[in-house]
């Protein structure tokens, strides 16, 4: 896909108070001399004259912060390649200063808070060059992504239900065939991922004793620091377990 954008001097403004320098009438220039991007048409035909490639290095997205996270939370729908879905999410946000959002101004730190809580999904760390912490999906994340259909793991989910919400408010669907819609929906995913299976990497912390990963399940990580030597174990219901690793065995 090739794009081309041009910008047309409507009026001065304010500029009219300055002087022009050569370098303002040579841009003038060039916007009068070259081709007018606003008299084309949809469907209008082109013709490529020249072209040429340049060797480069693609540049990768930059990770997300708190700060630009929060942000995307605010204009969600041009995350949404569907026009239709997209427009139902920003058509939720009319009058509003957000731009198809998803949660709201109280509920989105709350959102992040618990996201960052599911530490096997996502990792939070230092980055070069940027100021704040970046979020990143460690392998367990992104296979859990995988194993989801697409509207999941995009605000799809959210531009339907908006769309659902205005139709109850219009009379068009009552609140109980909202549930069981979303009910018989929750139901067709579990169905898919039990038969397709879930195949999620294990991030299981080898056992001090044995070495193996996991042996004791996942349990919260506790550690204890002695005088000479320093203990990991897994925390679990009884104090046996943690006498037994602290054996050796």
């Amino acid at each position: 896909m090739f794009t081309a954008t041009q910008s047309v001097l409507v009026q001065k403004g304010w500029e009219v108070l300055g002087k022009d320098t050569e370098e303002d009438n040579a841009q003038d220039e060039e916007v009068q001399t070259g081709f007018d991007l606003s008299m084309l048409q949809v469907n209008d035909d082109g013709v490529c004259e020249s072209a040429s490639i340049d060797k480069k290095a693609t540049t990768p997205p930059r990770y997300f912060t708190d700060s630009t996270l929060l942000a995307a939370m605010t204009r969600a729908a041009k995350f949404i390649d569907d026009p239709d879905l997209r427009k139902a999410l920003e058509a939720k946000d009319e009058g509003s200063s957000d731009q198809g959002s998803i949660g709201t101004e109280a509920t989105r730190a709350g959102i992040l808070e618990k996201l960052a809580a599911n530490t096997g999904l996502v990792s939070i760390e230092k980055e070069k060059g940027y100021t704040e912490l970046v979020w990143k999906t460690t392998k367990q994340g992104q296979e859990f992504c995988a194993a989801l259909p697409p509207e999941v793991i995009k605000p799809n989910i959210s531009a339907l239900w908006a769309e659902k919400q205005a139709q109850i408010k219009s009379g068009e669907m009552t609140i109980n065939d909202f549930i069981k819609e979303n009910d018989d929906y929750i139901h067709t995913l579990i169905s898919d991922l039990q038969q397709k299976g879930l195949n999620i990497s294990s991030n299981a912390i080898p056992c001090p004793a044995c070495g193996n990963g996991g042996q004791f399940g996942y349990r919260k990580l506790l550690y204890v620091k002695l005088i000479f030597y320093h203990f990991w174990f897994f925390w679990k219901r009884n104090i046996l377990d943690v006498k037994t690793v602290m054996r050796g065995h």
